[in-house]
């Protein structure tokens, strides 16, 4: 935080005030930059956290990306499969769920193609017959929020403090 001393005179006061005005501005300004710096701190937290899954199941990563306005950001993980990513599949999900996996629309191995031992097969991209029972929720979007929210503070102060 900016520190502004003045004196007991009126010259010491007004140019008190001045400074006060001009850090004003400052902060006002660099408030706007906020959501875009914050949106590409979770972009590189979102991709870091998209290419550390190692057990896709054959579902696709999907890509991040960022959209802008005039006094927001938004990053989004979008793809056909992103879903099942971050929420998890199957009896692995069910037993390793996302924390909050009350947010989903069905629940973990509801799906009419489970077998009895919970196994399910899809051909891969590569044409490989595939069994699974599953993947555990990978929690990227989630793990990305959290971090926003971890070192929000700390990017504001520094900005600010310029």
């Amino acid at each position: 935080m900016r520190e502004i001393k003045c004196e007991l005179s009126v010259k010491s006061i007004n140019d008190a005030i001045k400074e006060i005005k001009e850090y004003k501005a400052k902060v006002n300004k660099d408030i706007k930059s906020i959501p875009k710096l914050l949106a590409k701190v979770g972009l590189d937290k979102l991709n870091t956290e998209i290419s550390s899954i190692s057990d896709t199941d054959g579902n696709d990563l999907g890509n991040a990306s960022i959209e802008y306005g005039d006094n927001y950001s938004r990053i989004y993980h979008i793809g056909k499969q992103v879903y099942f990513l971050e929420f998890g599949t199957g009896y692995i999900g069910k037993d390793n769920p996302h924390v909050k996996s009350y947010l989903m629309k069905k629940g973990y191995a509801t799906g009419q193609m489970i077998g009895e031992n919970g196994l399910w097969s899809y051909y891969n991209k590569n044409g490989e017959l595939i069994s699974t029972q599953g993947i555990p929720a990978q929690m990227q979007v989630y793990e990305t929020s959290v971090h926003i929210k971890y070192v929000c503070n700390d990017i504001i102060k520094e900005l600010i403090s310029k």
